[in-house]
This record gives structure tokens, C-alpha cells and sequence, in this order.
């Protein structure tokens, strides 16, 4: 087999209609080109091909494509569960309520806990249930939920404001420090031990929030975005993403006092932020911080574990590799005990 091309590659391949690889493509040769998906396409061999053959290897690679990617489903956690689910519910400052789930682990606490941000411009649910295919319908924060309460934290996850599209930093930073206030008036929780965790765009509100905060003690992030335009990051039109594009690290990321894991997939544009946060943290004088890279994950973090004899995938978990570096590294930063 040729040598893998690099990223970015103009490796041609065969999808609904032709195109050419982009830098979150995986390359196995010249003549092939596997994507993100994981799911193998057809390429056009050359423009010399007869128009029929071409036709063909066309329809042959979207059937394969949407075939494979139907056969896909997500491992989500099945009851019963050795945890309490309470609905609980959020005032915003405008006096809208953000409902969402708080989970608390069996046993005597108090108990550390954590506020789960998600990423995007748009509104999610507390459980971060993704829109998009491949994997519409995946629900990654009911994943980590559950992988921590199993382990001593306390979690709440919620509804985002239906206007989080418009909605301003300092909104939306209002919004994550009142879920923080709420945790911290519950008695099972550990004020002592405290964190966020946050995903793509919301590390970066992740980081606002925990620069005007006195309560939290430690974050972890995955695939966040790092503010500035050195980082070649699009902005979005919602007003957190021109804000972020518009700043520096310095002003978001050096502002972190307290430990922070920050860790991207390899394959994935957002593994750039890690040094351009490191950096803002260093500078600031901030020595408790770890990043790393997590081989084989994309920007979703989840990762196939059962395939289909032809390569394709059937099952999908979210990493367990990255859940263990996430629980490994907290419990040096926290009270919890191994469970």
C-alpha cells in the first residue's frame, strides 16, 4: 500500500458527488479515502473512465455509505441505575427556567460534583443529544453522567435558553453560575470539590465561567475551542462565537485559576487549541494544568467498538479511553474515592 498522505491531502474520492479530501479526512492511500465516519467510499479512479463505469462506482459508493452509516447505533447506559435521576430546574435571570436532570450517587456524601456544558451555537438538551449525521440522536452527556455518578460525583445537566443563538456571554455565563449556585446549596455536594466540564464551544464558556467564579475548583475540557484568530478557527454568527473569535487566549484561558485537563482527539482541527491554551495558562502562572491527545477520536469522541465484517461500524461508545483519562486525572484534584 502507497503511503498514507498527509491530512488535507487532494486525495479525490466519491461521495454524493465527488470532492476532495478535507483536513478532518483520513487518507489510507492515494486512491482511497476514508472519512470520519469511518465508512469506506468508492473513488472515481480517473476522469478517463467510461461515463457508465463512473455512474455506477457513484451509486455503489452512496449505497455503501448510507448502508454502513444506518447500521449504526450508540451504546447509551440502560437502567437500573446504582444512582438517584432528580429533575430539577434552573432560573435564568430573565426568570425563564432551564430544566435538566441532577444525578447523585448512592452512598454518604458529600460527594464532588459537576456542571456539564455542552458546545455548539444552538440550544441542547441536558443529555447534549447531537442533530447531525452520523450520529443524530447520540447522547453523550447521558454517557458521562452516568460513568461519574457510578464513581462518587454528583452531576446536573440541562436544557440550554431557547435563544442561546442570540444570547450573550455574560448570559449564558449568568445561566452555568446559577447551576453552580445550585449544587453548591445542595447538601450532598462538596463545595471543596467543584468542577465544569465542557465540550467544543463550551469550553470556552467553560473558562468564562470559572474567571468570575469563587466556586470552582477544576475543569476539564474536550476539543474546546480556543479563543483568537492564530488558533484558524471559523467564527459562527452567534454572538458567543464572534466574542470568542474577537478575543485573545489571554483574556479567556490565562483567567483560569484552577486545574484544568484540556484534551482533543487526534483527527480532529480543535487538538491545535491545546498548546495555544497551555500557553495562556503558563503565562498567567497557572502550573496545574495537564493536555493531551487521544489517539483514533474526532471531535465527538466517540469511537467504534463492534464492526461489521466489511469495516463498517455497528456499535459506537463515547471513548472509553477519554472517560478514564477524565476520571484518572480528576481524582488527583478531588476528595472522591476509588469506586
Amino acid at each position: 500500500m502507497a503511503t498514507p498522505p498527509p491530512l488535507g491531502s487532494d486525495t479525490p474520492c466519491a461521495l454524493a458527488q465527488p470532492r476532495r479530501c478535507r483536513s478532518t479526512d483520513l487518507c489510507s492511500d492515494e486512491l482511497a479515502c476514508r472519512c470520519q465516519t469511518g465508512s469506506p467510499v468508492t473513488v472515481i479512479p480517473s476522469p478517463a473512465v467510461e461515463r457508465g463505469t463512473v455512474a455506477l462506482g457513484i451509486v455503489l459508493a452512496i449505497t455503501m455509505h448510507v448502508s454502513l452509516a444506518a447500521q449504526r447505533k450508540p451504546l447509551h447506559p440502560e437502567g437500573p441505575f446504582p444512582y438517584k435521576s432528580l429533575e430539577v430546574s434552573v432560573q435564568t435571570a430573565e426568570g425563564t427556567f432551564l430544566r435538566g436532570t441532577l444525578t447523585v450517587p448512592q452512598g454518604t456524601g458529600p460527594f464532588p460534583a459537576m456542571v456539564l456544558i455542552p458546545g455548539g451555537q444552538l440550544p441542547f438538551d441536558p443529555d447534549y443529544t447531537f442533530r447531525e449525521a452520523p450520529r443524530a440522536g447520540y447522547k453523550p452527556y447521558l454517557v458521562v453522567a452516568d460513568f461519574f455518578s457510578r464513581r462518587g460525583f454528583v452531576t446536573i445537566r440541562l436544557s440550554e435558553r431557547a435563544n442561546k443563538a442570540t444570547a450573550t456571554s455574560q448570559e449564558l455565563i449568568s445561566d452555568w453560575s446559577r447551576a453552580i449556585a445550585l449544587l453548591k446549596s445542595r447538601p450532598e455536594v462538596d463545595p471543596r470539590s467543584l468542577g465544569l466540564f465542557a465540550h467544543s464551544m463550551g469550553g470556552h464558556v467553560a473558562a468564562l465561567v470559572a474567571a468570575e467564579s469563587t466556586d470552582v475548583t477544576f475543569m476539564v475540557v474536550h476539543g474546546a475551542w480556543a479563543a483568537g484568530p492564530q488558533t484558524g478557527q471559523r467564527p459562527g454568527s452567534a454572538p458567543i462565537a464572534k466574542e470568542a473569535a474577537a478575543a485573545t487566549p489571554q483574556r479567556t484561558w490565562s483567567r483560569v485559576r484552577v486545574p484544568l485537563l484540556a484534551v482533543a482527539g487526534a483527527s480532529e482541527v480543535n487538538r491545535r487549541n491545546l498548546p495555544v491554551i497551555a500557553a495562556a495558562l503558563e503565562s498567567s502562572g497557572n502550573p496545574d494544568y495537564t493536555t493531551a491527545v487521544i489517539p483514533g477520536l474526532d471531535h465527538s469522541f466517540w469511537t467504534c467498538v463492534k464492526k461489521t465484517d466489511d469495516g463498517g461500524c455497528l456499535e459506537e461508545a463515547y471513548s472509553p479511553d477519554a472517560l478514564d483519562l477524565f476520571y484518572g486525572w480528576i481524582r488527583t484534584h478531588t476528595k472522591v474515592s476509588q469506586r
